[in-house]
Formats: structure tokens, C-alpha cells, sequence
């Protein structure tokens, strides 16, 4: 019997279905006014929370037995896995101790932990871009030299000391941002918006399944 339950839930076909008929409901309500579909789509949004707080807890669990087993296995720097169990018992106890989010003692770990970690963080991710931005900046074809041409010109754009050489060089860099570079945005969204619609007709119909683990 145990083994029929684990195969049901590994099957992937159930929950290709399941997902085809809910989503099929969903569009069946964007497109008509029934009453029944209304209801039905209201009683399936309305088991989201419980499916993201399911979820939060399985990605707890697996966090802390990976670094758990990573410590206990002694891998490659383990010491920052100990880390994050460390950190995450002290401010998950912090919260069941406190019974809020912002206590003193909870706010305390936030301010002085993770927002210093946060901004050096981005100091680091700030380094990390100009020194690819400088290794990628090499005249090697024309287009690259285009590129490097009007990087030019928003960073002359952005900082005060540009309108100070010339005056010029803000018309021309916010003409840039707002023509090209604008113009280019809006092809991504919509590439990317007809992209999203043709992955979700891939998972609708079953043809993808990583989704699944």
C-alpha cells in the first residue's frame, strides 16, 4: 500500500493534469462570465497562501539539512554552513522568543547583521560590475565600439561633472536613454512577455516538466 501511495505522488502525469485543469478554469474565467467558474477560481486563488507557507517550510527544512549534512560530512568551507545555522536558529528564535518582527531585539539583528551584510554585499557586486564592465569594454568589432561609444555618454550623463564639461552631454545621453535604449526595453518586455505566455502553454500541455523537480 506504501508503495502504491509513493508512486502516486511521483507520478508526473497527476500533476500535469491537475495543473491542465486548473489553469484551463482560470482561462476559461478570464475569457466568459460564469457564475460557476467565478466561484470555482475564487476557491482555488484561495488555497494560495497555504500552498507559498507549505513551500516556505519545505525550502527550511531543506536548507538546514543541507548545511547539517555539509557540517556533519566536513565539505569544502563547512564553517559557513555551521553559519547559517547558526544565524538562522538566532534570529528564528529571536522571533518565537519575541513574537514579533519588530521587537527591539529582532530589529537589532536586522539593522546591525543583515543590512551590514546587505551593503557590503552590493559594495562587493559594485567592484565585481566595473570590473567586468572593463574587460568587456574592448573595441574588438564595431558593435562594441558603439556600446562603448554611448557608455560613454550616460555615464557623462549621470555625473554631475558631465554638464560641467559640456552641455551637450546630457541632451545627448538622456536622448539615448530615452530613444534607444527605451525603445530596445520595450522589444525585451515583449519578447519576454510572449516567451512567458509560450512556457505556460509548454506546462499547460505537459510538454514541460521541470517544474516538477
Amino acid at each position: 500500500m506504501a508503495i502504491l501511495q509513493m508512486s502516486f505522488l511521483k507520478n508526473k502525469s497527476i500533476a500535469v493534469g491537475i495543473m491542465f485543469i486548473i489553469a484551463f478554469v482560470i482561462i476559461l474565467d478570464i475569457f466568459f462570465t460564469i457564475d460557476v467558474l467565478s466561484s470555482a477560481v475564487t476557491s482555488l486563488t484561495s488555497w494560495t497562501p497555504l500552498f507559498i507557507n507549505l513551500s516556505a517550510i519545505v525550502g527550511t527544512v531543506s536548507l538546514l539539512m543541507r548545511n547539517s549534512r555539509a557540517v556533519i560530512d566536513r565539505g569544502k568551507e563547512w564553517w559557513m554552513n555551521a553559519w547559517v545555522i547558526i544565524l538562522f536558529v538566532v534570529v528564528y528564535g529571536t522571533y518565537i522568543v519575541t513574537g514579533s518582527t519588530s521587537s527591539a531585539a529582532y530589529m537589532w539583528l536586522y539593522d546591525n547583521i543583515y543590512s551590514n551584510l546587505q551593503s557590503a554585499t552590493m559594495g562587493l557586486l559594485g567592484f565585481y560590475i566595473l570590473f567586468s564592465a572593463a574587460r568587456a569594454f574592448k573595441a574588438r568589432n564595431l558593435e562594441v565600439g558603439i556600446l562603448i561609444f554611448s557608455a560613454i555618454f550616460i555615464f557623462l550623463t549621470n555625473a554631475t561633472v558631465g554638464a560641467a564639461i559640456w552641455e551637450g552631454f546630457p541632451t545627448i545621453g538622456n536622448w539615448l536613454l530615452n530613444v534607444p535604449v527605451f525603445g530596445s526595453q520595450r522589444a525585451l518586455a515583449i519578447s519576454g512577455g510572449i516567451a512567458a505566455v509560450l512556457m505556460g502553454f509548454r506546462i499547460i500541455i505537459g510538454e514541460e516538466k521541470t517544474i516538477l523537480g
